[in-house]
């Protein structure tokens, strides 16, 4: 199946199983993962050492604006990379689990 026809759900699963552990994969952790996500949309798009995430100001963002392009890429992709595992320092910054 082309990738371009998968839900976020199904590369989640598949990004989850490349992981090795580091993503639970379970629905629970899938909504988890979208805050994740939407983080790094705002980092990507705001210049700076701070975002605004759900009218919360988080400061010293943990990865620049071009890391979190290229693991945005690479979700997107289902690529599990060192890049890729950053995403982790952003959730735990927002105080999420995803394993």
């Amino acid at each position: 199946m082309d990738l371009k026809r998968w839900t976020d759900y199904d590369r989640f699963i598949v990004l989850a199983d490349m992981s090795v552990g580091r993503l639970k994969m379970t629905y629970e952790t899938f909504i988890k993962f979208k805050m994740v996500v939407e983080a790094l949309k705002k980092i990507q798009s705001q210049s700076g050492s701070s975002f605004a995430m759900d009218g919360q100001l988080i400061t010293n963002k943990n990865v620049t604006a071009t890391e979190a392009t290229n693991i945005l890429s690479n979700i997107y992709k289902c690529r599990w990379t060192p890049v890729t595992k950053k995403l982790l320092l952003v959730a735990s910054q927002l105080g999420v689990s995803l394993h």
